[in-house]
């Protein structure tokens, strides 16, 4: 009978070692029982023995079968000391000194290639908790201290090893030939590539890699296609290197160069408006380099900036908004008119309240900045309101984590059907980048569509998600997050369409008139145009580590500012949290404590089996 003794990793409070080894096959099973049981009661952690796997049916086997099952890699049966030390001091090695094995290389079997300063004449070992490709099993440790602790590459990948991680780097070399950017394979002035992939073989032969000084790595490929079957060298940049070891999903959403999101409330964005932020005049916008890039750069964090001063004219907004990028065609067309008139195909053409949402949810892609010029607005009413969408997300997360999540995972249907124009899109109401910090919302109750299969099992998902819009709507509706604002004429406010909602109050037209100018930017310009504010920031890449700061810095920014009452519902959440986590260790710690007593009585139940074993023999 195969038991695991995946109970040893656990174990840390069992009495004494067993006896010395026997002599028979038998009892030599045993003894690697007795000797696994010894490592129980030692302190350090051994989780390198959830590898071995005994099976009661083997203990019949002779010692030749044995011995030539131990050096078959699929199972790896612990064989005691020779030396006389113990199970722990054989695999850890001497005090001081790295513990690592290299398993054995079959014949025929893919080579890694290492430059010559790695190599070793001695046999590596490798720790059993160490896991290894079975067919790339040349593995070397990470002793060594440089930027990339060891290079290695075979016919198809170059792997980089660091020294600060166990999980190495694998890079296709198809993937990096193709990605060379030397003047020979990157026009210069155009910035295109100079050949198509179609070109290259499916497995570029690297002949050298290396690690330069300044953390570049150069590799020199072997006979190649593009250089008329002679050597071409690759060079890649280390901002380059960290991002594909991070991963590239390393930004949140898009690209966000300046620093964390404010996730504003009324008070907050006064504040802002009182400083200077978030506002600049239509000349400087228009003229000024450094006016525009600090303006763009209060807008990438809030979300929301108004331009004074505008031309009262028509081709206004057209011109504020190029200043970002194209803009983004819709089948309102390139630019729009806000005017109430009768039998309006949008609730926006009308003067009844509009309440805080955002456009085109029904769209793709959703347009991710939009722009409103005010030409006339001298009606009674009208007043423009804005929310943070992203300030509600993170209030809902701590406050009320559970329809927080509810909002992260349930889709909505939006939809427009009218005058030959049919739109579709499900989205849920919140998403997020990393984990913990909120980067969008779709919010838009005028133009949500009607809920596919009412009844049935959907049922209960669509009373759930009700129950956390409810709460989501309650949030970004709530006075102190509402910065209100009547639009001047001369006034363009432009806003981010997925992180900012907007809406109206109730205006009367029997006197005076009110007409806005809009236009649309998609979220391919705009993030263009952050890319372009990253570099003359001199930040291109943003690596994980400050992303998740600025997410505790928003998420902190957001709790200072809550009412007392909900602050005391945040600690709540957080001691329930505290408590959920005690009573989760409490149990595991349960159950690993009934394994470990479980195993124990296996293994005196077999030694006495072993020992009657031994005196019949």
């Amino acid at each position: 009978m195969r038991q695991s003794l995946r109970f040893a990793r656990a174990s840390s409070g069992l009495a004494a070692a067993l006896s010395s080894a026997p002599k028979t096959p038998a009892a030599l099973r045993l003894s690697q029982l007795a000797q696994l049981r010894n490592t129980c009661v030692t302190a350090q952690p051994l989780t390198f023995v959830r590898q071995v796997r005994l099976n009661h049916a083997d203990a019949t086997k002779t010692s030749s079968e044995s011995e030539a099952e131990a050096v078959a890699p699929a199972r790896s049966p612990v064989e005691p000391p020779v030396d006389g030390s113990t199970l722990v001091d054989h695999v850890a090695g001497a005090p001081g000194e790295e513990s690592v094995v290299t398993p054995p290389v079959e014949e025929g079997e893919e080579q890694w290639h290492v430059p010559r300063r790695y190599r070793r004449k001695d046999k590596i070992d490798l720790p059993l908790n160490q896991r290894y490709d079975e067919k790339r099993r040349m593995v070397f440790p990470n002793r060594l201290r440089d930027d990339y602790g060891v290079m290695q590459w075979n016919a198809t990948t170059l792997r980089v090893r660091y020294s600060d991680s166990d999980k190495p780097l694998d890079l296709p070399t198809l993937f990096l030939r193709d990605g060379c950017q030397c003047p020979k394979c990157v026009d210069p002035s155009s910035g295109q590539k100079t050949f198509s992939t179609t070109d290259l073989p499916d497995a570029p032969s690297i002949m050298s890699a290396r690690a330069m000084p300044d953390g570049t790595v150069e590799i020199i490929w072997h006979n190649d296609p593009l250089s008329e079957g002679g050597k071409h060298q690759t060079l890649l940049k280390p901002e380059l290197i960290k991002r594909w070891r991070e991963g590239d999903n390393t930004t949140r959403g898009q690209n966000i160069p300046s620093g964390p999101m404010i996730p504003w409330d009324r008070a907050m964005y006064q504040a802002l408006l009182n400083k200077g932020w978030c506002r600049v005049k239509y000349k400087d916008w228009i003229h000024n380099d450094n006016a525009f890039w600090s303006a763009f750069h209060d807008f990438c964090r809030t979300g929301l900036l108004f331009v004074t001063d505008v031309p009262e004219d028509e081709a206004s907004v057209e011109r504020i908004a190029k200043r970002i990028g194209p803009l983004q065609h819709t089948f309102y067309g390139w630019t729009w008119d806000v005017r109430s008139k009768p039998r309006a195909e949008n609730v926006a053409y009308t003067n009844v309240f509009l309440g805080l949402h955002q456009d085109l949810m029904y769209h793709n892609p959703i347009p991710r900045v939009q722009l409103l010029h005010c030409l006339a607005n001298s009606c009674e009413g009208g007043e423009s309101l804005f929310a943070s969408g992203i300030r509600a997300a993170y209030e809902l997360q701590q406050t009320d984590p559970i329809n927080y999540g509810v909002l992260t995972r349930y889709d909505t249907h939006y939809c427009y059907d009218r005058n030959g124009h049919y739109y579709h899109a499900r989205r849920c109401t919140i998403v997020e980048g990393l984990p913990g910090g909120p980067i969008m919302t779709h919010w838009a109750p005028p133009f949500q569509g009607t809920q596919r299969r009412l009844s049935g099992p959907v049922q209960p998902s669509l009373l759930r998600w009700k129950r956390a819009a409810t709460a989501f709507q309650k949030t970004i509706e709530d006075e102190r997050n509402m910065y209100e604002y009547k639009l001047k004429p001369g006034e363009c406010v432009i806003f981010d369409n997925q992180r900012v909602l907007h809406g109206r109050r109730e205006f009367q037209t029997t006197q005076g008139s009110r007409w806005l100018k809009g236009a649309y930017i998609s979220p391919q310009v705009f993030a263009a145009k952050e890319t372009e504010l990253a570099h003359r920031l001199g930040r291109r890449f943003i690596d994980k580590d400050e992303i998740m700061a600025w997410v505790s810095q928003e998420r902190k920014l957001v709790r200072d500012t809550l009412p007392d009452e909900l602050k005391e519902k945040v600690n709540l959440v957080e001691e329930d949290r505290l408590f959920e986590g005690a009573e989760r260790l409490h149990k595991a710690m349960k159950e690993e404590l009934k394994t470990v007593n479980n195993w124990r009585r296996y293994l005196e139940e077999h030694q006495s089996e072993g020992e009657q074993a031994e005196v019949s023999q």
